[in-house]
């Protein structure tokens, strides 16, 4: 039998899910008695499901009319920017300081290893979601080093906000392969030793994205 929370889990993956793949739209307004119609489940779990979608800012709740997706706008995207620029920033300096301990090992061979599956796959733009994938799994090592439960939960939930966007910078050949030389950068920079030059190798690196979103918010 399924319990509340369970109940509003589903509901929350359920129009997660469909907001990522674009199956729920900006623009449109949604009844949340026709999604629960569609989940087989009471408004409840869905209102609450969706509060919590509110709080992460993927959908604005309108009182008594639904629910629409979230329109990420230009303040949206520097806001998510800036906190990957201060978390991955900082989760950099941290590796890089600690690169001689047995967790500091670990992570470098770990970054060797995506960076050797980037390299396979980057001058091919038809495999960019594929490549997105060690993009994210790249950023998630660094971060993960932190041991900092808050800080992987925030970068998590901020690249889903992009994926879209994530998506379509990457299907560009040149952007693709900038990001592999950017990560190799960062990598370098971390395995030397050298705190500081991590910390703005990541600064860096994360300009590029940020730009390119900016850039897809207005086509």
């Amino acid at each position: 039998m399924y319990t509340y929370k369970n109940l509003q889990d589903h509901a929350y993956d359920y129009l997660l899910e469909a907001i990522l793949t674009e199956k729920l739209l900006p623009g449109q307004t949604y009844s949340v008695t026709l999604i629960a119609e569609q989940i087989g489940m009471s408004r409840t779990p869905v209102r609450d499901a969706l509060q919590r979608l509110s709080q992460e800012k993927y959908v604005d709740i309108l009182p008594s009319k639904g629910f629409l997706v979230h329109r990420i706008s230009e303040q949206d995207i520097k806001e998510i920017f800036e906190l990957r620029c201060a978390i991955e920033g900082y989760s950099c300096f941290s590796l890089a300081s600690q690169i001689t301990t047995a967790q500091g090992i670990e992570a470098l061979g770990k970054l060797e290893n995506c960076l050797a599956r980037q390299r396979e796959i980057a001058y091919d733009f038809a495999n960019a979601d594929i490549y997105l994938e060690y993009d994210r799994q790249f950023h998630n090592i660094i971060t993960s080093f932190s041991g900092n439960s808050s800080f992987i939960n925030i970068i998590d939930t901020n690249n889903s906000r992009i994926t879209r966007f994530a998506r379509r910078s990457l299907q560009q050949q040149k952007f693709l392969l900038k990001t592999f030389e950017e990560h190799n950068h960062i990598y370098q920079a971390i395995s030397s030793g050298d705190a500081e030059a991590s910390f703005q190798a990541m600064l860096d690196h994360l300009k590029t994205p940020m730009a390119e979103n900016l850039r897809s918010l207005g086509s």
